[in-house]
């Protein structure tokens, strides 16, 4: 007697092989982004050179042997899962549970790989001021709570606090919407990522002619000597407690966005063990000029 599969009407012996084709086909996948994205970021890198010349920047010779470290540390971890897992399937002992385990890790690992590398993207598109905005008139509280939705999981599974005050009138801004929410996202992943204990706080207040979006966290706080390079792209708070997986292109990112927005960022913190506190400003509309 044949088993057959619970979703599809094909036999076991032959979902296996479809599912170690289809995680082959992610290493495959996976390793030809990599070559790709750092070929283009290369090239990019030596056709600007000139531009850079003297801003403190490494040289284009070293940015892609940079990068390609960067990813290489970074990457080394997801996708030595998926080439376990994938061998684990490809053995064909692997059973119902097994296998379902081995998919899960797989796209996780997939997912992750390419969140690194659509930062890697953003990050090289807005220093060269080629990032596209879709500028509208829109609440800014609603990108805010979009932000604040998609951490309050990782927050609530660290037995973090994380915590709301918005207004309860309109917040008119000029903007992209979805550039907003991952600006504000990046923050916030973050302020989840070095906070051990306590909480997040985020307020959206009226400040003279601006929006400020403040996000509070009681976090590991940063070395005061590294406050001046929280921007730089690929830097990491060595040293200070901040040890944790990324490229260290959040916050570069969210201030090209914002910037874009014809805002500000200011990171400010007391020092190690003293939190971390991201104001982000906006200039507001006023109400009479921009209905919704």
């Amino acid at each position: 007697m044949t088993d057959w599969s619970a979703t599809r009407a094909i036999p076991i012996h032959r979902a296996n092989d479809v599912r170690r084709d289809r995680s082959t086909r992610c290493v495959v996948m996976t390793l030809g982004l990599l070559t790709g994205v750092a070929a283009v970021i290369a090239a990019r890198r030596r056709r600007s050179a000139a531009q850079r010349a003297g801003d403190g920047e490494p040289s284009a010779s070293r940015w892609p042997r940079h990068l390609l470290l960067v990813l290489a540390h970074e990457l080394r971890t997801p996708l030595n899962s998926i080439v376990a897992w994938t061998e684990v399937l490809q053995s064909g002992k692997a059973g119902a549970a097994v296998t379902a385990t081995a998919l899960n890790s797989i796209a996780s690992s997939a997912l992750t790989q390419r969140r690194l590398i659509e930062d890697i993207v953003d990050s090289m598109r807005a220093e060269q001021s080629e990032l596209r905005l879709r500028m509208t008139v829109l609440d800014l509280r609603s990108p805010v709570r979009t932000a604040v939705d998609l951490v309050r999981p990782s927050a609530e599974s660290a037995n973090l606090v994380l915590s709301v005050a918005l207004p309860s009138t309109i917040c008119h801004v000029r903007g992209d919407s979805d550039r907003l929410q991952q600006a504000f996202s990046n923050v916030l992943t973050n302020a989840v990522k070095f906070t051990r204990q306590g909480g997040i706080h985020v307020s959206l207040v009226k400040r003279d002619r601006d929006y400020q979006v403040r996000v509070v966290d009681t976090g590991t706080g940063i070395d005061r000597e590294f406050l001046p390079l929280v921007f730089t792209r690929f830097q990491q708070a060595h040293g200070s407690g901040r040890r944790h997986s990324g490229l260290g292109l959040g916050l570069a990112i969210c201030r090209d966005l914002i910037s874009q927005h014809h805002g500000r960022v200011r990171v400010e913190s007391d020092g190690l063990g003293h939190g971390t506190t991201v104001d982000i400003s906006l200039p507001a509309l006023a109400d009479e000029h921009s209905p919704i």
